[in-house]
């Protein structure tokens, strides 16, 4: 089965092709609160039009052909949430949550996964043991948040002094003054909105310049952890990433105003 993890760099690279929608049916367990647990299929539906003219590339997310199964719990749409559950297939496995973030200028229902989240249009009940969601294989747009995220950063990796080239991911043991390019997203993220996503999407831009650029940095594993650690990074190419990810998500902020 294939791993979430090695699912990574596909989700992450951009393509340009048009998106796609997926929809879900799902049944079952209607009307009995958080405890319920809901079952269905997803697939892949119709394509979205074409992106506008000069417009950057979509991020567009993976999915697999086919149909796949997917079991949510925590209640039934109308509750509060958070929703959570997994999409499965004989060679694909996905865990994911539903809950509302802040999705460019507004606050929308959002599907967020390991490796990237996207806005869900549509999680609604049509029948009294039936639900339909759906949403498009686009990634969510950054937020003010995320591009707050990014230029904190910038800051915290200002020289070579405070770059640490030798990233663990264990960011509660880092020399004081020095921090790497997981960590300081990290510590940015948690001082901006109070918590931590590996997918969040200022992450999820930077991976997408990493990938673009430096794809032979990173090959099977974490990719900003290998990155960092690469011997012929440079703080200037950590900088450089953290830059044209804040450039895009000035542009997602503005377009999805």
């Amino acid at each position: 089965m294939r791993l979430v993890a090695a699912l990574a760099l596909v989700f992450g690279m951009a393509q340009t092709a048009n998106a796609q929608t997926v929809t879900c049916k799902i049944f079952g367990n209607h009307g009995i609160g958080s405890y319920g647990m809901m079952q269905g299929m997803c697939k892949k539906t119709g394509d979205d039009p074409p992106p506008q003219a000069g417009a950057d590339a979509q991020r567009v997310r993976y999915w697999p052909e086919g149909v796949v199964q997917v079991v949510i719990t925590g209640g039934e749409p109308g509750d509060k949430g958070p929703w959570r559950g997994y999409f499965l297939q004989p060679d694909y496995a996905d865990v994911f949550e539903l809950t509302r973030e802040r999705a460019g200028s507004r606050e929308q229902l959002v599907l967020r996964t390991g490796v990237g989240w996207t806005i869900v249009d549509t999680w609604s009940r049509v029948a009294s043991n039936e639900s339909t969601m759906t949403f498009r294989l686009t990634s969510m747009p950054a937020s003010e948040a995320d591009l707050d995220i990014l230029k904190d950063t910038l800051k915290k990796l200002s020289s070579p002094s405070a770059w640490d080239r030798a990233d663990d991911r264990d960011c509660g043991n880092d020399s004081p003054g020095r921090v790497s390019l997981f960590c300081a997203l990290q510590n940015a993220a948690i001082a901006r909105i109070g918590r931590f996503h590996g997918a969040q999407p200022a992450l999820d831009l930077v991976r997408l310049f990493v990938l673009e650029r430096w794809t032979d940095r990173v090959n099977h594993g974490h990719a900003l952890t290998n990155f960092n650690n690469h011997p012929d990074t440079t703080l200037e190419d950590v900088r450089w990433v953290l830059q044209e990810a804040a450039r895009r998500a000035r542009e997602e902020i503005v377009r999805a105003k």
